[in-house]
């Protein structure tokens, strides 16, 4: 799963969304859950990713992330 500039998105990252700012919680194609978000309640879905945005809530991306999403922080 990538972002629309070709990086790939990693779990943690901070992102922004019409200046709100949010975080990917999910990467379920890799298996990787951040605290209170359990494998059993989202692996139905097979792919993709989910971010936790301020303002939006929870927002599911099946394939890449849309254009508008930004990567402006990044866990080492």
């Amino acid at each position: 799963m990538k972002y629309f500039n070709g990086t790939k998105v990693k779990l943690g990252d901070r992102v922004e969304l019409s200046s709100n700012q949010g975080i990917v919680v999910a990467i379920i194609s890799e298996e990787q859950y951040m605290e209170g978000y359990d494998k059993l309640d989202w692996e139905y879905l097979k792919k993709g990713a989910l971010v936790k945005f301020d303002k939006y809530g929870l927002i599911y991306y099946e394939d890449d992330i849309e254009e508008d999403v930004y990567l402006f922080s990044r866990l080492k």
